[in-house]
């Protein structure tokens, strides 16, 4: 009985070494027969309650043992000025398996870059296009700023003259916003430059601080944004003619000054406007010598769209190559004879004003106990008494009872662009409007139709 015992035992360790380890309800079961069958051969040795360590200790892997230690870990999660990666070091703990045939280094610890993303409305807008006379356009542009909210907008070809009205002025600038202009410098029709810029940046016109050139007009303004400083320079080159005796060589060597004024300044630049270049005809001479001179400075050009009616891309955002500021660069609607540009910047949009207000609330007073404090008030100038102290006396009365019932209250309140007479109906014309510019943008048809129409105008005029 005691051998088919014991044979039926060995079977049983045999099967189980045989089968692989898993989790379940059979493994456990496994595991226990196991556990009594080691049991019962250290009591075959006699050490009845005693536990043997030697047989533990071969049994538990050496690496086993956790050892902590400090490692300096780098973590590259933001950018310098120029747009190189910044490390942040810090200190952390972290345990590591040590044995006599393999050690964990930190050194093998990789190094992760996080690229900073911001959200495409969270970033700092810019819009551009030529108007070609603001004040026929007021309206539409007031328009498509309140539904943009762009942080600035530049214009150029605005035909604005140095002595405006300041009624105009006013009603061109919506809420939230300033507007600076500068009109044509020899005086004569057409031209002129302005700049919309929301009324959280501090912005310094700079423009009395550069030379004035003959073959384009000029606006640079600085603007502070949470401690960076950016140089906007806003350009508007006229085409070439025998009336204004233009020529590509006088422009290209005037344009050379100022980008070599502009490369000392310590600060981040981009320029912008209509340069009337077709940059997408890579056979044009003035525009490979542009692009040339544009590289050899360390400049680089980022609209590739058409910007005109024509087909031509002639308004430009340039910035240095190195700063990686430039996020996008579109071409949306169409506004005059050119289209808007929408360019978004890798830096944080500008916050809204907050203004500080004080209030009452006057729907909250009781009426009947309202009525019964100013009958009892003592509100009748008494015999005898000044007109003056009478007048103060009474006015100090009504200001304590309304301060008793509505008292004054202070809260701040955000600044936000809105136009009152913007509802759902209008919303929903926008949107057909756009799709039918984007239609029209799609067919070649039609924008044949309209460049003879503006070459039709241009006859005419």
């Amino acid at each position: 009985m005691k051998v088919l015992v014991l044979t039926l035992i060995g079977l049983v360790c045999v099967f189980n070494m045989c089968l692989p380890t898993y989790r379940g309800r059979r493994g456990g079961v496994n595991r226990r027969i196991t556990r009594q069958i080691s049991a019962r051969a250290d009591y075959s040795t006699k050490a009845y309650r005693t536990v043997n360590r030697a047989n533990l200790k071969e049994l538990t892997p050496s690496y086993a043992v956790n050892e902590s230690f400090p490692i300096s870990v780098r973590i590259t999660n933001r950018t310098d000025e120029l747009g190189q990666a910044v490390s942040d070091t810090h200190d952390q703990y972290v345990y590591e398996h040590k044995s006599a045939d393999r050690v964990q280094y930190s050194k093998n610890i990789k190094q992760v870059t996080f690229s900073e993303h911001i959200p495409e409305n969270e970033c700092f807008k810019l819009g551009l296009v030529n108007c070609q006379s603001v004040k026929q356009k007021t309206h539409t542009l007031l328009d498509y700023l309140c539904d943009e909210n762009f942080s600035m907008c530049f214009l150029t070809e605005t035909w604005l003259k140095q002595d405006s009205d300041d009624f105009f002025l006013r009603s061109l600038t919506p809420e939230g916003y300033e507007f600076f202009h500068q009109a044509r410098n020899n005086g004569q029709r057409g031209g002129g430059l302005g700049i919309l810029v929301h009324s959280s940046l501090k912005c310094n016109n700079m423009t009395g601080n550069f030379k004035k050139y003959d073959s384009f007009e000029l606006m640079v303004v600085e603007v502070n944004l949470f401690g960076q400083k950016l140089i906007f320079c806003l350009i508007y080159r006229p085409p070439p003619s025998k009336i204004n005796k233009l020529s590509s060589e006088m422009f290209l060597r005037d344009f050379s000054e100022l980008m070599e004024n502009i490369a000392t300044i310590p600060a981040r630049v981009c320029l912008l406007g209509d340069f009337n270049i077709p940059w997408n005809k890579n056979d044009n001479p003035e525009r490979n010598e542009f692009a040339l001179l544009l590289s050899s400075l360390g400049f680089t050009q980022h609209v590739t769209e058409a910007t005109h009616v024509r087909g031509n891309t002639i308004d430009f955002v340039i910035t240095r190559s190195d700063d990686h500021i430039l996020k996008d660069c579109t071409v949306r609607e169409l506004f005059s004879d050119h289209f808007f540009i929408h360019a978004y910047f890798r830096l944080e949009k500008p916050r809204n004003e907050r203004r500080k207000i004080t209030y009452r609330k006057v729907k909250s007073i009781d009426i009947e106990n309202f009525k019964t404090d100013i009958e009892n008030a003592d509100l009748l100038p008494k015999p005898g008494e000044n007109i003056e102290t009478a007048m103060i006396r009474y006015n100090n009365s009504l200001r304590s009872i309304l301060d008793k019932h509505a008292p004054l209250k202070t809260s701040f309140i955000t600044i936000r662009q809105k136009q009152p007479w913007y509802n759902n109906d209008m919303k929903m014309a926008k949107r057909k409007r756009r799709k039918a510019e984007r239609k029209l943008r799609s067919s070649k048809k039609t924008l044949k139709k309209l460049q003879n129409k503006h070459n039709s105008d241009l006859l005419k005029q």
